[in-house]
């Protein structure tokens, strides 16, 4: 119970218009008590005289503080003029005070003590009325100005909720476009570790032979790939800022401005169809190759009934699990990649010795992204290491269909 009176109270608004409000309560204090003493409107040779003279007042005086203790204040005020009987200046004096509580209190009360204190206002005057017939014309003129103070409280009630709305709304939209900004962060985390780091990777490796190389023709072997690898990362990276700046056109424009014979695979990781996938794959397969390794590589099953999603999600992987290859792996032993498609599913795995030489740190946005792409797409990544070799596999899902028009001639 105190819990939800304490839920309720924090419920109310404070009082409107801050010290500036609280100094023009303090003005219209000082203003009418000195008032009421100048024209002698006022006996205070007498208990009754005094309770006449600061009564209506209190009310007043309880703005200063909260909106809550004003209203029980004015309750109580109006009770104890009825019990020493209105009068035409009781009343008078007590208008003031009935419409400035009446505005604030609709205002800032909860919206069914609000309505519940504006009826108890009513019924108060009414009280006044049937109490003293005489006062009924005074009492009539109160209750319309305060019909008039009771329409200004909720008209600022109602601004202020739509006002309090709007804030919340921005505060969501602000929250959602702080979860949009990351979320393309992340994204463009892994554009950039898909796209430039195999091709890096290459180029780091082929630098590491060539500072070791005295034959001139192997040299020149390692140079040209080396050429190759960072013009390959500069198409990449030319596409993706394309991709960034026009991502509405929809693919509108061609991005490598190649042939349909050149265009066999997109390096900027945009896999068209089962015929690039598997290209991706035999040239990831090439490159470990050129780099010292021994590659034994395995693709079984019809990869034509591949959907172009599927295509591109194991594109980019195939290029990830080369860039590990060429980090970590032991040039002594064979290197497996395997692309199988079976039973409704697609598995691309790999498995090769951990070299205990090399030590370069990662940063995990590799796996991260594959198990991004996983969780998108329903599948599942397992990573193992054990006796010195590391397998990964990525098994994704695919529903049975006739063979895309855009996979029709892909290597099975």
């Amino acid at each position: 119970m105190t819990d939800r009176l304490t839920a309720w109270v924090g419920r109310i608004r404070p009082v409107p218009g801050g010290m500036i409000f609280k100094i023009f309560i303090v003005a219209i204090l000082l203003y009418s008590a000195i008032g009421d003493l100048l024209v002698g409107a006022v006996h205070l040779d007498s208990f009754a005289g005094w309770l006449e003279y600061v009564v209506p007042y209190v009310p007043l005086a309880m703005l200063t503080v909260r909106t809550l203790p004003s209203v029980i204040a004015w309750i109580i005020a109006c009770l104890l003029i009825i019990f020493l009987g209105p009068t035409i200046p009781l009343l008078a004096a007590f208008a003031m005070p009935t419409l400035l509580v009446a505005a604030v209190a609709t205002a800032t009360l909860p919206r069914a003590a609000a309505i519940g204190f504006a009826g108890l206002t009513f019924a108060m005057l009414l009280w006044c009325t049937l109490a003293a017939p005489g006062v009924a014309p005074v009492v009539a003129i109160l209750a319309m100005l305060t019909v008039f103070s009771i329409a200004a409280g909720l008209g600022l009630r109602t601004f202020w909720t739509r006002a309090e709305r709007s804030e919340r709304r921005v505060d969501e939209l602000r929250e959602a476009q702080l979860k949009v900004r990351e979320q393309e962060r992340t994204l463009l985390a892994h554009e950039l570790h898909d796209i430039v780091a195999h091709e890096v990777t290459i180029i780091a490796m082929q630098a590491r032979r060539a500072e070791f190389t005295n034959d001139p023709e192997k040299t020149s072997r390692i140079l040209s790939e080396i050429g190759d690898a960072a013009s390959q990362t500069l198409q990449d990276l030319r596409s993706l800022v394309l991709l960034l700046k026009d991502h509405e056109s929809d693919g509108q424009h061609d991005i490598l401005d190649s042939t349909d014979e050149e265009q066999r695979f997109t390096p900027s990781g945009e896999t068209t169809n089962a015929t690039a996938l598997v290209h991706d794959v035999r040239h990831v397969a090439d490159a470990i190759e050129r780099s010292g390794y021994q590659v034994l590589l395995e693709i079984e099953g019809p990869v034509s009934v591949l959907a172009t999603s599927l295509c591109q999600v194991l594109r980019r992987t195939v290029r990830e699990i080369g860039t590990n290859v060429l980090k970590y792996a032991d040039p002594a032993e064979q290197v497996s990649l395997r692309l199988t498609v079976r039973g409704g599913q697609v598995t691309l795995s790999s498995r090769n010795a951990v070299s205990k030489e090399r030590r370069l740190t990662s940063s995990g946005t590799g796996l991260e992204a594959m198990r991004t792409r996983c969780k998108v797409f329903g599948g599942t990544l397992n990573t193992h290491a054990e006796d010195g070799f590391w397998s990964v596999a990525i098994t994704l899902p695919f529903k049975e269909q006739s063979l895309d028009p855009a996979n029709q001639g892909a290597i099975s």
